[in-house]
């Protein structure tokens, strides 16, 4: 009588305890990255809903000429992006915005600045706080 051994397929509870115990250490690893990424993210969002708002300020500066007094008269939307909190024009054009909570609460004010010569609006994006710089766009960190 023979005695053969049949292969074992699969694999032993110790490989599968160390895949995944690599699994939940990646995991643990990326979701700091991967919350700032989203938070970011949702900035953004908020920073391209106000274009209507920034389309409104542009016309009044070209029709005045100057910044001073292109806020006057420009009217809010009242839901420009789930995640815009408050958003508010000075006299002056500058735009200010707060995020929701989901979006990490963040205030940051949109500034329009008028080259005379060209006839050119820009606009400068800057935070109210540096602590919020890691979940902003580059070009609004302080």
């Amino acid at each position: 009588m023979s005695l053969t051994c049949k292969p074992k397929y699969g694999f032993t509870l110790l490989e599968l305890m160390v895949a995944l115990a690599i699994a939940i250490t990646v995991g643990l690893l990326a979701y700091p990255a991967m919350n700032t990424y989203l938070t970011q993210s949702k900035v953004s969002d908020a920073i391209q809903s106000v274009a209507p708002v920034q389309s409104s300020v542009v016309n009044k500066i070209a029709s005045l000429g100057t910044t001073t007094g292109s806020g006057t008269g420009v009217t809010v939307p009242t839901t420009l992006s789930r995640y815009i909190s408050t958003c508010t024009v000075s006299a002056n054009g500058v735009i200010t915005v707060t995020t929701t909570s989901s979006a990490g609460a963040i205030s940051f004010t949109l500034t329009p600045s008028y080259d005379t010569p060209t006839e050119t609006v820009s606009w400068v994006c800057a935070v109210s706080s540096s602590a919020s710089d890691p979940s902003v766009p580059n070009e609004c960190r302080i």
